[in-house]
């Protein structure tokens, strides 16, 4: 899906910025292994919390390590 997505104008363009500090988007099993985690008897006493699988983006955009240039982002 992703291919297809990266196609449309600019879009790609914004997907970059969620790269993260790996520097390379997730791969579906990268996405999918915290989620099973947490559906298994594994996380049973997991509660109330938000698992970030963004390699870091939020840190970094956070910190200022990282901008978003929205110019850029939005095809001007």
């Amino acid at each position: 899906m992703m291919d297809q997505f990266v196609d449309i104008p600019g879009a790609g363009d914004i997907t970059e910025v969620f790269t993260g500090a790996s520097g390379r988007r997730s791969t579906p099993s990268e996405q999918a292994w915290p989620m099973i985690f947490l559906n298994s008897d594994e996380a049973s006493y997991v509660s109330g919390t938000n698992l970030a699988t963004d390699a870091g983006t939020v840190g970094l955009l956070t910190t200022g390590r990282k901008a978003i240039n929205y110019d850029a982002a939005a095809g001007a």
